[in-house]
């Protein structure tokens, strides 16, 4: 499931499902409950159905789009720029006029005003919202130009795809 080209580099051609199952897997790893369950309750390690969400679950998860672009535009520090830690795309986004279609490791370019890297450009970002059958991604990519890269920028695509340029970021809810 997914590539990627180091350990500080976006990981690489996962699809949706593919996602929350590695988001799962690390929360149990690391002794988190896992928030994607089946219908029966048990953790959801396999297959292609919407899982069913444990909200009061403190394990890893994606981030709703809501969260997604809340962190982008840098929380309550936000400046309004047009993409994560600048209104300059070449200043904080790896995209289709720098990037000579590679994936670049994170940290590389300047941080948004949360000290967070790469939400724009790079690879795009998979959230858990829906669009009817398809599922939301942000933050533009590698192969995109700047108008694609924005932060209030939305694509979506079908979950079971995957591609070169579809990654994923995680996010933790704070509960008891």
């Amino acid at each position: 499931m997914g590539a990627g080209t180091g350990d500080n580099y976006p990981a690489t051609n996962v699809n949706w499902y593919q996602a929350l199952k590695w988001c799962n897997a690390r929360s149990e790893m690391e002794g988190k409950t896992p928030v994607y369950k089946n219908a029966d309750g048990t953790v959801y390690r396999t297959g292609v159905e919407a899982p069913v969400v444990n909200a009061t679950a403190n394990g890893y998860r994606l981030p709703s789009e809501k969260e997604w672009e809340w962190a982008a535009r840098g929380g309550q520090k936000t400046q309004g720029y047009d993409y994560s830690g600048s209104s300059t795309i070449g200043d904080v986004a790896w995209y289709g006029n720098n990037s000579d279609g590679v994936t670049h490791e994170v940290g590389k370019l300047a941080a948004n005003e949360l000290g967070t890297y790469d939400m724009s450009g790079n690879v795009l970002e998979w959230c858990f919202d829906a669009v009817g059958s398809f599922r939301v991604f942000r933050g533009g990519s590698r192969y995109f130009g700047p108008t694609d890269c924005a932060v209030g920028r939305r694509n979506y695509d079908a979950p079971v795809n995957s591609d070169n340029h579809y990654g994923f970021r995680l996010a933790l809810s704070l509960v008891p």
